[in-house]
């Protein structure tokens, strides 16, 4: 005579905000299509946290700043890369040094060949500059790409160093173990959307935006075009390559305003071309 076990059902465990955010974010993005088994190289079947990582970031799920400028690259006073444009606004490049060194000897081949720059925007609130780290180049106009494009992921806020609201780029992830966190704090227009403000009593809560932004040379800043995708709940930050978590403003109120500034100065004012380190930093 066989014995059945009946085992408990245990409660259902309460979804927190973050997976219920996620949730929202995956009912509406379609599932891919399986890709076909090829029998001559079998992959390991990804996870249940990976599918859904890659669906998150197929959604746009993630924080971004990126686009193309073009424009004839040329040297300053301090031997620095910048790129004029057409209305005749120029912007510092930086790179890191294999982008540099190909850029170095494109401008030494061709110095007055015009370039389609893919880059990210950067800014230094402090000295209301706004500047690009270059990505890669080419010669040829990619397919549907405009010049001072932007496509921006983030959150629209205000933030105690600058008077007027920002559009902050937070890092999905680190690029090596000790490497510092340096998120951006980029200058934007944006009059149709009501910017996040901290206060102590308030509800209110961050919303994580994806937007299409164009530069506005004469001001150096960018200004809101269109709105692509609904306001969500901001994804959390990846701290490393492998964990999720952490709240960098938490280790920034442990640190002295003095040494916090300190920190943000000396890290946009290291040099792009002359160590490896400080190439990266910047």
């Amino acid at each position: 005579m066989e014995i059945l076990k009946i085992n408990k059902k245990q409660a259902p465990k309460e979804e927190t905000a973050d997976e219920k955010a996620k949730k929202e974010v995956l009912a509406k993005t379609p599932s891919p299509p399986k890709a076909k088994k090829d029998e001559s190289s079998p992959e390991q079947p990804k996870s249940q946290e990976e599918q859904e990582k890659d669906t998150l970031r197929e959604a746009g799920y993630y924080y971004q700043a990126i686009g193309w400028l073009y424009g004839l690259i040329s040297k300053n006073e301090e031997n620095k890369f910048q790129i004029t444009l057409r209305d005749g606004a120029t912007f510092i490049l930086t790179a890191n040094r294999n982008v540099m060194y190909a850029l170095a000897k494109q401008f030494e081949l061709e110095p007055r060949k015009p370039l389609w720059v893919r880059c990210y925007p950067q800014s230094r609130l402090q000295e209301q500059l706004l500047y690009f780290k270059v990505v890669n180049f080419q010669k040829e106009k990619p397919e549907d790409v405009q010049t001072g494009i932007f496509i921006l992921r983030g959150i629209w806020q205000f933030i105690p160093q600058n008077k007027r609201p920002v559009f902050s780029i937070y890092r999905n992830q680190l690029r090596f173990p000790d490497e510092k966190i340096r998120n951006q704090h980029l200058p934007l227009i944006w009059k149709e959307e009501r910017p996040f403000r901290f206060k102590k009593d308030s509800e209110d809560r961050p919303q994580f935006y994806q937007i299409e932004a164009r530069l506005i040379s004469r001001r150096a800043c960018l200004g809101w075009v269109k709105t692509l995708a609904g306001a969500a709940k901001p994804p959390k930050r990846l701290r490393n390559n492998t964990n999720i978590g952490g709240n960098e403003g938490a280790e920034r109120k442990n640190k002295g305003k003095g040494e916090a500034k300190n920190e943000v100065k000396t890290g946009v004012k290291a040099k792009p071309n002359t160590q490896k380190d400080k190439e990266d930093k910047s």
